[in-house]
């Protein structure tokens, strides 16, 4: 009976990083903080925009960090064409800001869905368990 209280009871339950990502995505004003300081961080060359050289550099450095394959040249400008909604070739504060807020919903969409998942399997196991568990 505990197992099952248990079981049920993280059916109600969000994960940790659901309600984090709930919490930062209500703060539009702290996003803005946070996406311009990484902004700043990236702009090298203290333009207050992103160059395609620039996002190139961040870009190879978090393929690097992730151990993953470097972007080709042609990544780099997909990625620079999705973000650069003005066209003038380079990324603004702003436009910089819309990834992030985009980036952090996606991360919530992708943690709704696990935890639908996860909440699912939780209570198709606790109700197989009902009529299973125990025989006398």
């Amino acid at each position: 009976m505990k197992l099952l209280n248990s079981k049920m009871q993280g059916v109600e339950r969000k994960s940790n990083l659901l309600r984090t990502l709930e919490i930062i995505l209500a703060q539009q004003d702290k996003i803005k903080i946070v996406s311009d300081l990484a902004f700043d961080a990236v702009d090298l060359d203290g333009s207050n925009f992103l160059e395609k050289a620039e996002l190139s550099e961040v870009m190879r450095q978090v393929a690097h960090e992730m151990k993953v394959k470097p972007p080709t040249d042609g990544d780099i400008d997909a990625v620079l064409k999705e973000l650069d909604e003005n066209t003038d070739d380079k990324v603004s504060k702003e436009e910089f800001l819309a990834l992030i807020v985009q980036v952090l919903r996606k991360m919530l969409e992708s943690e709704e869905d696990l935890q639908a998942t996860i909440n699912q399997q939780i209570t198709n196991s606790a109700g197989g368990a009902g009529g299973q568990g125990y025989k006398k």
